[in-house]
């Protein structure tokens, strides 16, 4: 990608990672590999001089890519974004896991949960024991999610859970959870701009 906008950059918006790929592609194939000492001249020949520069950098070197940089050339940028989840998944990805070994259903450590689960006040680790008088496991664990979604608004849930090896009581009145999740968004810019010229290169070209 970032390469892609480099030479998007570079020509004007009519070179991208496909014409080089192609290029190399009629210059090597199936039955003619390329030398791994002469690739970087081979590209460099084939498009940019500045795009040794590229290569060394962050290919061959070890600067990590700056990322903010490259989106920034074509006029996107990151943006803190407040979306809808379940109480206990958000997207594909769960708040809570499960020992086989010992059947318990706990809250996942170092991630950020969403706003009920804060509200509740769990903690990574916590092992829950019931929910609303219930006990859950891992062997019922898909019965408790599907209760969740019957959950009506303003009602009173409880949870028991394990705490460093002590039992706690938490309460909270369920609403819409919500967490915040990163996305790349457009940068307010006129049509006219070189940022969205490159971008739309970059994307259609």
């Amino acid at each position: 990608m970032a390469l892609d906008i480099r030479l998007r950059e570079l020509s004007d918006g009519e070179m991208g990672i496909l014409d080089l790929m192609k290029t190399l592609s009629d210059k090597y194939g199936m039955d003619k590999p390329f030398n791994d000492e002469e690739l970087f001249d081979d590209i460099v020949a084939l498009t940019y001089p500045e795009i040794r520069t590229f290569l060394e950098t962050y290919v061959s070197g070890s600067t990590p890519i700056p990322y903010d940089e490259f989106f920034a050339k074509v006029g996107l940028e990151e943006a803190e974004t407040e979306v809808n989840t379940g109480y206990f998944i958000k997207g594909q990805t769960p708040y809570i896991d499960g020992d086989p070994a010992t059947k318990e259903l706990f809250f996942r450590e170092n991630i950020e949960f969403n706003s009920f689960l804060e509200k509740l006040g769990v903690e990574g680790g916590d092992v829950i024991k019931s929910v609303n008088g219930e006990e859950y496991n891992v062997q019922n664990v898909y019965n408790l999610i599907m209760k969740a979604e019957s959950w009506k608004e303003g009602e009173e849930v409880s949870f028991v859970v394990m705490r460093d090896g002590e039992e706690l009581e938490l309460t909270a009145t369920t609403a819409q959870p919500t967490d915040t999740e990163t996305t790349l968004t457009e940068k307010d810019l006129p049509e006219s701009s070189e940022e969205v010229k490159l971008r739309n290169a970059w994307l259609k070209g």
